[in-house]
Parts: structure tokens; C-alpha cells; sequence
């Protein structure tokens, strides 16, 4: 048991069956956690061991995070399940030691083309969770002609413009992680592989992309296959929007 604000060193011992490398995982399960902290260990067996110092360059732990969320009709209340489930977001974020920046936008393509709803969101903001309840809880008379992807390309256009919120968003040589929300399909006009590409063109192979969408499990929701699609390009997930999805945030 490791309270909070201590520590404790593992030795992890192994006895290989064969020769080559191995890789496994210490699993720390949390009380206050349905899912676990995994922590990776390595280890090789060689016939002729030799020691080897190995440095290890500090990791890049910037990531830039943009949430499209729909604005629709029928999503008041999967805009505050996606408010109730920041806690995950934010507990694992603190675990990684991820500096963020969070931005929200909507699917609204018509009225607010892909601008921020609110200032940019960081580790150091005031009440956070709460900033972030209110910004995610974009409202139910936006466009019924969603277009996520568009939505998020539009993002990227009104951070190059400078508009008030977006210019603040995209850091230099930060990863990047988009996360849609919708219990629709995507109708954006361009191909899932365009918005791919411009994606990998701005923020090089450092990128990911997520969605929480409509799924054939789900009641009164339209399957995207568009939003699998850009999932993945970039490697990324997947989750039904009638799921219990605090563990994929």
C-alpha cells in the first residue's frame, strides 16, 4: 500500500526462458480508480551479458488537446457525461506529468466556424474542472449538420489567423490529440484522408485522434464510420457514446 505523497522502490526479478528481450508491465491498482496505473519494465537475457548505460532523453510532455463536441439537438446529455468524467482525465494527465492545454470547439460549422468556445485551458487555470464543465456544455441549437472534422480543421485555420482563443492552443513541437464527440455521423466535405493528411503535414507524426461516437449499440444514435476512420489513421480510439467512457478519456 503506498499512501498518498510517499514512495516506494520495487525490485522486479525474472527468470527468462529463453534468450532476447522482454517487456511487461507493474500494475498499481488505486482505490479511488475502477482502472490501474501500468509502469512498463524492461529487461534482456544474453548468453555473454554485457552492461550497458543507457541515458535516456527527458520525454516531450506537452500535448495540446482540442475536444470537438456536438452541439446539436440530442447531446445535452452527453456534454455533461463528458463534464462528469474530466476527474479520469485530469488524475491520469497528473500521473503522466502531462503539461496540457485543452480547447473545446463545437460540430457547428454555420455559426462559429471553428473557434474556440472559451480561453485555452492548462493545469494552472482556476476551478478547472469547473472551467472545463462549462466550456464542454456547448449547448443544444447548434447545426443538425454535424461536421466534426471540418470543424477541427477550422481550429487549425483560426489558429494561424490569431483569433482571440485558438492563437493560443497549438505550442511548437507539442503533441496533439483531438477528441470528437457525437452521437452523429460526420458530413464534412472533405475526404476522412485529407483532414488525415493536413493533420500530419501541421503536427508531423506526433498526433492522435479519438472519438466518442454514435455506435449500432447505442439507442437513438447514428454510427460514423468517418470518425473510425480518422481513429484509425492516427492509431487512436474508439468508444461507444452510451458507454462508460472515463477510462478511454
Amino acid at each position: 500500500s503506498i499512501a498518498a505523497g510517499e514512495f516506494k522502490v520495487l525490485t522486479v526479478e525474472f527468470d527468462p526462458t529463453r534468450l532476447g528481450n522482454f517487456t511487461g508491465f507493474v500494475e498499481i491498482p488505486m482505490d479511488d480508480r475502477t482502472f490501474s496505473y501500468f509502469v512498463p519494465v524492461f529487461g534482456s537475457a544474453e548468453a555473454t551479458p554485457t552492461a550497458v548505460d543507457v541515458y535516456t532523453q527527458e520525454r516531450n510532455t506537452e500535448v495540446d488537446v482540442l475536444f470537438v463536441v456536438d452541439n446539436s439537438c440530442s447531446m445535452g446529455d452527453d456534454q455533461q457525461n463528458l463534464a462528469n468524467n474530466f476527474d479520469s482525465f485530469i488524475r491520469q494527465a497528473a500521473l503522466q506529468q502531462v503539461d496540457f492545454q485543452i480547447g473545446v470547439t463545437t460540430t457547428d460549422v454555420i455559426t462559429d466556424p471553428g473557434n474556440l468556445v472559451g480561453p485555452v485551458l492548462r493545469p494552472s487555470t482556476p476551478n478547472l474542472e469547473q472551467a472545463f464543465s462549462d466550456q464542454v456544455n456547448v449547448g443544444v441549437r447548434g447545426s443538425g449538420w454535424e461536421r466534426g472534422l471540418e470543424a477541427s480543421s477550422l481550429a487549425f485555420t483560426r489558429a494561424d489567423q490569431n483569433f482571440v482563443n485558438n492563437k493560443d492552443l497549438f505550442r511548437p513541437g507539442a503533441s496533439f490529440v483531438v477528441i470528437y464527440v457525437s452521437d452523429e455521423p460526420d458530413q464534412s466535405p472533405l475526404s476522412v484522408a485529407t483532414y488525415f493528411q493536413e493533420m500530419q503535414t501541421r503536427f508531423g507524426g506526433d498526433v492522435l485522434a479519438a472519438a466518442v461516437a454514435g455506435h449500432p449499440s447505442c439507442p437513438n444514435t447514428a454510427f460514423s464510420g468517418r470518425y473510425e476512420d480518422i481513429v484509425q489513421f492516427t492509431g487512436g480510439i474508439l468508444e461507444p457514446i452510451c458507454s462508460s467512457w472515463g477510462q478511454s478519456l
